[in-house]
């Protein structure tokens, strides 16, 4: 918590950034309340990574619609509100699509890599370790090649979101690989 904003209220800090539409007092009310909107975000979705994007989604809507709260309840509670919102867009789960990767896929991921069975079967194995989400999202960016605002679309999440979350699959990839194979 900001030193600087300690007494003020939720209630007043909403008001505040209404009235000057300084960003800090968004950040603190997101220094506030975002370990209890990750945590139950976490509780629903049972995934970290989806949890956390799940967060940054409310954060986004609340920041988007801020100037809409007419402070005639209590901030958490119109928070709640967005929250479960946000958390109705959660798509149902979906069997998990395990889609054939090929060289080409390997080569424009990982570029510079050798093509032995050994650094293949490491690659292998990191993709069992991808959840089913995970799973489909890498697969209509790279088997199909869909655009990122059409797998925004098709699973209700934002471009930004899908951005983040394709980051973070490859990256849970690469330290899959670096952790399993270079460090021979």
């Amino acid at each position: 918590m900001n030193k600087a904003y300690h007494h003020f209220t939720d209630e007043q800090l909403v008001r505040c950034y209404q009235t000057e539409g300084d960003p800090r007092y968004v950040g603190e009310l997101y220094n506030r309340h975002h370990h209890l909107v990750y945590r139950r975000c976490l509780q629903i979705t049972g995934d970290a990574f989806m949890a956390e994007d799940c967060a940054h989604e409310v954060f986004i809507r609340v920041h988007g619609r801020l100037n809409q709260f007419k402070i005639k309840s209590r901030f958490s509670t119109w928070l709640y509100a967005t929250y479960n919102y946000c958390i109705s867009q959660i798509p149902p789960r979906k069997p998990a699509i395990f889609v054939p990767l090929s060289q080409d896929i390997l080569d424009r991921e990982f570029p510079g890599h050798t093509p032995d069975e050994e650094r293949w079967s490491v690659y292998l194995d990191s993709l069992k370790r991808l959840n089913e989400l995970e799973h489909q999202l890498m697969a209509m960016r790279y088997v199909e090649g869909k655009k990122l605002a059409e797998i925004g679309d098709l699973l209700n999440l934002s471009v930004s979101a899908v951005k983040m979350r394709i980051k973070r699959v490859r990256r849970k990839i690469t330290d899959y690989i670096r952790r399993n194979y270079e460090s021979d």
